[in-house]
């Protein structure tokens, strides 16, 4: 396995940061327009993601990495709630929601697999 050297090397972070790109471009579609505070908590929530997995990577510890992944993974379920919500109330269309569900159920296993390794050593 390869030295990770700064978080950006993380497959987790990696496509926890194109999950909040892509938010960012579908909370800028027209039908956001007047749902200002579900935009904003869509947005804060995907960029919490991999905010986390940075934040915890600069740790000094592997517990302390393992608590950020933690807050991440809750994030994450967040934001799959949201997105479910603007799903169900006509603000994004299901492709997109199941594309993005998708992408956040990987996401999250990569972030528990990454978790685990770190308490126990093990995947």
């Amino acid at each position: 396995m390869a030295l990770i050297k700064r978080h950006e090397d993380l497959n987790a972070w990696q496509r926890a940061y194109e999950v909040a790109l892509e938010i960012n471009r579908l909370t800028n579609e027209s039908s956001f327009d007047k749902k200002w505070a579900i935009k904003d908590q869509m947005l804060r929530s995907s960029l919490s993601i991999s905010s986390n997995i940075a934040e915890g990577f600069g740790r000094k510890s592997k517990k302390d990495f393992a608590r950020f992944l933690l807050i991440a993974m809750g994030s994450n379920d967040e934001l799959r709630n949201q997105l479910r919500f603007s799903f169900d109330t006509k603000l994004i269309t299901e492709e997109d929601f199941n594309s993005l569900n998708d992408k956040l159920i990987e996401v999250r296993k990569m972030t528990h697999g990454l978790r685990k390794y770190l308490l126990n050593g093990k995947q």
